[in-house]
């Protein structure tokens, strides 16, 4: 994850978030326009993300959902004033895609399995947050009709030729949409790390299996 030391801290940050992390460097790591994130280098490290009013609630009540799950990162702040606050403890780890790991590509994509099958029987009939694929779809709707999206990308983003290729498929198989999430996240690693095997056939058995 890209971290760019800054040399002051943002004068809106709340109070009560300046005082956890005083003293401490704090990294600009944001990867989207949306929001900025920030990596707060003390203790075990913080990760500080803030947005427009409203805008991380959801985040703020489905991270402490996850983090009661075991799944996680703790949530330390949540604080809605002028624009959204939000503090959670960091993760320890690097991303799946840290050079480390991928140097190591059979024992990621057990790692990966093994995490895939752990969500896929979860139990989360007590989410707060209901039918969120519903919310997804609403918002892709929404961005391309308003074309808030990223028209760089096209063609060939994520074997699209095209925006509205991508949204004509979205409509037609909205009614599968969970399964074709699930799918093609599976699919995603499969491709990505075809070419690091010598044994294709075998070497994906633990992958794919979680699918069944």
């Amino acid at each position: 994850m890209k971290r760019t030391l800054m040399h002051q801290i943002p004068n809106e940050m709340p109070q009560d978030i300046r005082h956890v992390i005083s003293g401490a460097n704090i990294y600009d790591s944001s990867c989207s326009p949306e929001a900025k994130v920030y990596f707060i280098d003390k203790g075990k490290g913080y990760y500080l993300k803030c947005s427009g009013i409203g805008k991380l609630e959801k985040e703020a009540k489905m991270t402490e959902y996850f983090y009661s799950k075991g799944l996680g990162a703790e949530v330390l702040s949540y604080i809605s004033n002028d624009c959204d606050w939000l503090l959670t403890t960091a993760v320890s780890g690097e991303d799946s895609v840290h050079e480390e790991y991928l140097m190591n590509p059979k024992r990621l994509c057990d790692t990966i399995a093994y995490e895939l099958r752990k969500l896929h029987e979860t139990d989360y009939t007590d989410c707060p947050i209901a039918d969120r694929t519903a919310e997804y779809l609403a918002g892709a709707e929404k961005n391309y009709y308003t074309g808030n999206y990223d028209k760089s990308q096209f063609p060939d983003s994520f074997g699209y030729r095209s925006a509205k290729e991508a949204h004509d498929i979205l409509i037609a198989e909205k009614d599968a949409l969970q399964s074709y999430i699930y799918s093609n996240y599976i699919k995603f690693y499969i491709e990505a790390y075809r070419d690091m095997w010598e044994d294709e056939e075998n070497e994906f058995i633990s992958l794919t299996d979680i699918a069944t």
